[in-house]
């Protein structure tokens, strides 16, 4: 996305990747349901247990620990993601039920994570919104190395500053 992409059109141009729902509900939903009710299948199931081995209760707890993390890291990373449209200098930040709108004035910092492989952006704002201080987005898919930073990422930084906003600017490290 180069210097073409600072011209918004009217209607505002999408920021998040197509694959913002799917990850945001779809993925979570079937991983948390199925993994849940394969565990507790192994609750119920009164051979497994009784017998020694690696198929008793160590597996059934391991399972159950398994089930925990996943719906922990999914909290963390997968429900708090939002999506992003630019309708000039606004952004419009929405949950899928709720959508609210920033300007890029009241941007105070844009980063990003190199070392998950969507490499999500974190937009941070001079004060909270109904979302928080900080939103989370999935930018479009690009095929990246982890030290390769996402285009996004430069294209808003400099947005930010034309509208007036102080992102903090990342360093080369």
């Amino acid at each position: 996305m180069g210097s073409a992409g600072l011209n918004q059109p009217a209607a505002g141009r999408m920021l998040s990747a197509r694959e913002t729902f799917f990850v945001k509900f779809v993925f979570p939903t079937i991983w948390i349901a199925i993994f849940g009710l394969g565990t507790l299948a192994l609750f119920r199931n009164h051979r497994v247990g009784d017998e020694p081995g690696p198929w008793g209760l160590p597996m059934r707890w391991g399972f159950f620990a398994i089930w925990v993390t996943g719906v922990v890291f999914m909290a963390w990373t997968c429900f708090p993601v939002k999506r992003v449209r630019l309708e000039g200098q606004v952004l419009c930040i929405s949950n899928y039920v709720r959508e609210i709108r920033v300007p890029l004035s009241d941007v105070t910092g844009v980063t990003e994570n190199r070392y998950v492989s969507d490499h999500p952006i974190s937009i941070a704002f001079r004060t909270p919104t109904v979302f928080g201080q900080k939103i989370v987005f999935i930018p479009p898919n690009r095929i990246l190395w982890p030290w390769k930073r996402h285009p996004m990422l430069a294209e808003l930084t400099a947005l930010v500053l034309e509208a007036g906003g102080a992102p903090t600017v990342p360093t080369n490290d």
